[in-house]
């Protein structure tokens, strides 16, 4: 039986919406900037610009790196993970070394999610911070008898690191 899992609409579309957003402003600023008129904050305008800079760019991340998707195929025992911006990637059961419990906490919200390892040392974010429900995949992974690793800890820039490897 195939099971598909979508994205998280909330953060999904607020990735989206904040991204364009940002590069709005980013590019006021920037032909503030540029511009011969002279400006008495400029130094506000130059940190203000370095900082939505850097949000637009671990925004992009996110929706680069982080699986969007999910579809389970139980019969041939194999999940397809779902991205924005790459190919969709088949990892089979005999693929899959373990995974552990995870939380990811951000500023107002705590989701619950696991890390997939790989045979290969890919490791994989499947959790309700980028999917709508990660626990078929849990349910799916445990009738797998995939060894259960206990609690991780979950740090968004090892993740994004370990991630670009896979480029």
């Amino acid at each position: 039986m195939k099971t598909s899992i979508s994205f998280n609409p909330y953060q999904l579309y607020s990735k989206i919406i904040f991204s364009i957003v940002f590069i709005f402003i980013l590019a006021l600023i920037g032909r503030l900037l540029l511009s011969p008129m002279h400006i008495d904050n400029i130094g506000a305008a130059y940190v203000l610009f370095v900082f939505l800079s850097f949000g637009l760019i671990l925004m992009l991340i996110e929706l680069l790196l982080l699986p969007m998707g999910v579809t389970i195929d139980d019969i041939s025992g194999l999940l397809e993970l779902k991205f924005i911006f790459r190919n969709t990637q088949t990892i089979y059961a005999s693929e899959i070394k373990s995974y552990g419990s995870t939380i990811i906490t951000t500023k107002t919200t705590k989701y619950d999610g696991i890390l997939l390892h790989l045979t290969n040392n890919d490791t994989f974010l499947l959790s309700d911070f980028n999917l709508k429900d990660y626990r078929p995949i849990l349910k799916f992974l445990q009738d797998s008898k995939i060894t259960h690793l206990e609690k991780e800890q979950f740090r968004f820039f090892s993740y994004y690191r370990q991630s670009a490897k896979l480029f």
